[in-house]
């Protein structure tokens, strides 16, 4: 099997995501990150979560796809399980 390297804010976000039901937006990812590792240093900002979660995606490690949320259409990011 290809091994898929991964950096740790790809971790720290794959694994917020999988916290949240394997399926999140970027804002609720980042509101999980700012609840629960407060004293982080990266992934601190909308930006940078969802900068991160593409690049996971792109890696074929998650999936996206838009979704409604109130009278805009986000992009929702869904952990593929191996």
């Amino acid at each position: 099997m290809d091994e898929k390297k991964i950096t740790a804010k790809m971790e720290t976000a794959i694994n917020a995501v999988k916290e949240l039901g394997g399926k999140a937006f970027a804002k609720d990812v980042l509101a999980y990150l700012d609840e629960k590792f407060a004293d982080r240093t990266e992934l601190k900002t909308f930006n940078a979560v969802n900068a991160t979660l593409a690049a996971v995606a792109g890696k074929g490690l998650a999936t996206k796809a838009k979704a409604p949320v109130g009278d805009k259409m986000l992009t929702e990011y869904t952990v593929v399980t191996e």
